[in-house]
C-alpha cells in the first residue's frame, strides 16, 4: 500500500494539535494557538521523514518529545518543564497505545486507514471540540461559582416596611452618604417599598457628575454561623438593577 508524505504530514498535524491541546488543558494552562501550530507542524514533517530516515527514528523521536514543551508553552522553571514533559509523555503513551492495540488488531489495510488520513483527522478534530467544550462548562461554572460567593441574603427595614432578598456584595460600591453612611444600591421594586424622606446625594461617575435619591435603612446580612451583622446605611435608586442583583452591598459590609 503507497502512503503519500503530504497524507502523513496532514494527518499527523490534527494528532499533534490535538495532544498538544490536551495536554496544556490537563495543566491546565491556556492554549496559546500560534505555539501549537508551529508545534504540530513541526511533528507533522518529523512523522512524514521518519520513513526516509530508519535508522535514526529513535533520535529523531527523541528529538521531538524533549523539543515539543518548549515550543508549546512557556517554561520558566526547569521543574515546570519537567512537568509539561511528563504530561505530554502521558498522554502520548497513551494514544500510541491504542494505536498500538489498533495495529495488532486489525490488518494491514485497515491499520493504514485507522493510523493515516480522514479518520485521525475526524477523531482529532472531535477530542479538540471536546476540550473546548469541556473549557466553556468549566470557565462558566467559574464564574458562578465566584458570583454565588459574593451572594448574602439581607433583610432591609425602615423600622416599618422590610424586604428580605439576596442582596450581591460588590467591593468597588465605596459610594457614602452625605452623613457618612455607605450607601445600598437598590433597584427601583425594592427602592419603592419603603415610604421615608428621601435625601439627595452627589456622586463622581466616569460619565460625570450624577444625583442619586436615597432613604434611610438598617439593613440585616445573615450569616451561616448566625452572627448576623446589622447595618445602618442608605439605600440608593438604580432603575437599571434587575434579577438576581436588585441589591448592590457596600465594599464596607464585608467580603
Amino acid at each position: 500500500m503507497t502512503v503519500y508524505f503530504e497524507v502523513i504530514f496532514i494527518s499527523n498535524c490534527f494528532i499533534d494539535f490535538f495532544i498538544f491541546a490536551l495536554t496544556l488543558n490537563i495543566l491546565k494552562r491556556k492554549i496559546v494557538k500560534k505555539r501549537i501550530i508551529i508545534a504540530s507542524v513541526l511533528g507533522g514533517l518529523l512523522s512524514a521523514i521518519l520513513p526516509f530516515f530508519a535508522e535514526y527514528q529513535v533520535i529523531i523521536k527523541i528529538f521531538g518529545l524533549i523539543l515539543f514543551p518548549v515550543i508549546i508553552k512557556s517554561n520558566r522553571y526547569f521543574k515546570e518543564y519537567l512537568l509539561t514533559l511528563s504530561t505530554f509523555l502521558c498522554v502520548t503513551l497513551v494514544l500510541g497505545g491504542m494505536s498500538f492495540a489498533i495495529r495488532y488488531s486489525l490488518d494491514n489495510k485497515l491499520y493504514f486507514y485507522f493510523t493515516y488520513g480522514l479518520i485521525p483527522i475526524l477523531f482529532s478534530v472531535s477530542g479538540l471540540i471536546t476540550i473546548f467544550i469541556i473549557n466553556e462548562f468549566r470557565k462558566s461554572l467559574e464564574k458562578e461559582r465566584i458570583y454565588n460567593k459574593n451572594l448574602r441574603m439581607v433583610t432591609i427595614s425602615d423600622g416599618k416596611i422590610k424586604y428580605t432578598g439576596e442582596a450581591f456584595f460588590d467591593s468597588g460600591n465605596r459610594v457614602y452618604a452625605n452623613n457618612g453612611d455607605p450607601v445600598t444600591v437598590v433597584s427601583s421594586k425594592v427602592y419603592n417599598k419603603f415610604q421615608g424622606d428621601e435625601e439627595e446625594i452627589v456622586i463622581s461617575t466616569v460619565s460625570g457628575i450624577d444625583i442619586l435619591k436615597t432613604k434611610d435603612a438598617n439593613l440585616k446580612i445573615y450569616s451561616d454561623d448566625g452572627n448576623n451583622i446589622i447595618y445602618k446605611t442608605k439605600i440608593a435608586l438604580a432603575p437599571y438593577l434587575s434579577g438576581k442583583e436588585e441589591i448592590i452591598l457596600h465594599g464596607d459590609m464585608g467580603g
